[in-house]
């Protein structure tokens, strides 16, 4: 661009995530060297206030290099060490479980996951080759800061089913409002049945607030949940980020991803 200011939106699986914006006056004196790239983040204005600025860009962008259809794989390593029982000093695995994740249509990712089993000395399931997570999940962006995601499918902990989030955060991203719903069933690899699914229908929710303070770079983080069996609780978080980036910034990183 020759003139004017600079003002780009962040997409994740074509869902609009950020607005970041800088004017022209920072845009032409990086370009003539009169300022380093440094200065050009403190001097970013950064927002999840993405409506504006996708208004404007309606029906006038055409996708270069689309993510649709790609395939990423990616090898994730899972590691246990537990001493909970009195029969053995310690009950341990070693895992890698390599996933193959798609980008689909907007907002759409699949993830197709099989753990691959390299030392335990646990029996059953865990000396097995099995599924991982084998899930289709949704992405929804309603505008004025509020977010939608489903998914359905195989997840961690031998469970499976499906689950709804909705997101509200602030434009300045200080403040997160989010509640959770699902029902899931059993799903476990065993030796006389193969791969067992039960049919009881096990429902978990929660409801959850962030805040971030900027001044001391604090996140609080609150959680009230029903959990798979019944049990209720409340959880309490609180993180101190390093001030290694501008502030804005870190107001502005979404939570939980």
């Amino acid at each position: 661009m020759s003139q004017g200011n600079l003002q780009m939106v962040v997409l994740e699986n074509r869902i609009p995530q950020l607005c970041i914006a800088l004017s022209e006056r920072v845009v032409t004196e990086y370009k003539e060297k009169r300022m380093s790239i440094g200065e050009v983040y403190r001097q970013m204005e950064i927002s999840h206030d993405t409506d504006e600025a996708m208004e404007i860009l309606k029906g006038t962008h055409h996708t270069l290099n689309s993510s649709a259809g790609k395939v990423d794989i990616v090898v994730y390593p899972e590691v246990k060490l537990e001493n909970s029982s009195f029969d053995r000093l310690y009950s341990y695995y070693v895992n890698l479980a390599p996933a193959v994740e798609m980008a689909l249509w907007k907002g759409a990712e699949l993830t197709a996951q099989v753990v691959l089993p390299i030392a335990t000395n646990l029996n059953g399931q865990y000396k097995k080759i099995r599924p991982g997570v084998i899930a289709l999940s949704q992405e929804f962006y309603f505008g004025k800061g509020f977010l939608g995601r489903v998914t359905a499918g195989n997840f961690t902990n031998n469970r499976m089913g499906g689950q709804a989030e909705i997101t509200y955060r602030t434009a300045n991203g200080r403040l997160e409002l989010g509640a959770i719903a699902g029902g899931t069933v059993q799903s476990v690899l065993t030796d006389d049945e193969g791969w067992y699914v039960s049919r009881k229908l096990r429902m978990n929710a929660a409801l959850k607030a962030s805040v971030y303070e900027p001044r001391f770079n604090l996140q609080f983080e609150v959680q009230a949940a029903r959990y798979l069996y019944g049990d209720y609780g409340v959880r309490g978080d609180c993180t101190r980020t390093s001030e290694s980036m501008p502030s804005a910034c870190m107001a502005c990183t979404p939570t939980g991803r």
